[in-house]
């Protein structure tokens, strides 16, 4: 008989181990997600209260923005686009509390996304057209818009200029993409980019714009900054938009 020294010891193989230490750690996660769960369906079933004068503020609101996007059209003719504003550039940039909490007209969230700037703080390159100046008019307290200079133009381009490439978006970062992508249109860097963008023809500025992405600007500035934000912007009479006075430092605080 062997003593107790020379007795094997009662081992438990490494794998049985490892499965043990995965369900356990399923368990724990199962429970976890059980509680939310759990949380989550009580939230549910709270009754929220909400005040009679925050329903008439919001229907108010409604009713103001509607009445605004037909004064728009019914005064479609009277602020049509003059003839020396045809092709000129412009920059228009998402603002972000100009809304005050209001909740945004459904035809106005149609434009906004069509037009790339679903996002706030998104920034997209358009020329004027009559088709381009009716949907500003229409998004007009959402958006601040101003001709860029070249400085600001090649700044965006060269910090946030971004592209997608099976269907992620990556950033225009060598000339060799520009190329394989706008070698046809004759765009074959990033320069030509900036150039076309700011003096090439309508056929070639839509195929760039295409190409490039909604440049996505930062969305948190100083309070130093704040303070300055409002010596730029102003409000129009019966209306909430920012019309920008000077779209080159409104954007270099958010590039």
């Amino acid at each position: 008989m062997l003593d107790n020294e020379d007795q094997p010891l009662n081992t438990v193989p490494e794998v049985w181990l490892r499965k043990r230490k995965q369900v356990d750690k399923q368990n724990i996660i199962n429970k976890r997600q059980q509680k939310e769960h759990q949380r989550q369906q009580k939230k549910s079933l709270r009754t929220e209260f909400v005040r009679a004068d925050t329903l008439i503020r919001k229907r108010k609101q409604v009713i103001q923005e509607s009445n605004r996007l037909q004064s728009v059209k019914r005064q479609s003719a009277k602020n049509a686009l003059k003839d020396n504003q045809m092709g000129k550039l412009l920059l228009v940039v998402r603002a972000d509390t100009v809304t005050n909490g209001r909740n945004i007209h459904k035809k106005v969230l149609s434009v906004l996304k069509d037009m790339g700037l679903d996002k706030v703080h998104s920034a997209v390159f358009v020329r004027t057209s009559p088709a381009i100046h009716e949907k500003l008019q229409q998004i007009r307290p959402y958006v601040a818009t101003g001709s860029p200079s070249l400085e600001t133009v090649r700044n965006l381009i060269n910090k946030r200029a971004h592209t997608v490439v099976k269907g992620k978006r990556v950033p225009v970062s060598d000339n060799t993409m520009v190329e394989e992508a706008l070698g046809d249109a004759g765009v074959i860097c990033v320069e030509d980019i900036i150039h076309e963008i700011m003096n090439g023809d309508d056929e070639t500025f839509d195929k760039v714009t295409s190409y490039l992405t909604p440049f996505e600007l930062n969305k948190e500035v100083g309070n130093k900054n704040k303070v300055m934000m409002k010596k730029l912007t102003e409000q129009s009479e019966g209306e909430r938009p920012r019309v920008n006075k000077d779209i080159d430092t409104f954007v270099s605080y958010y590039n």
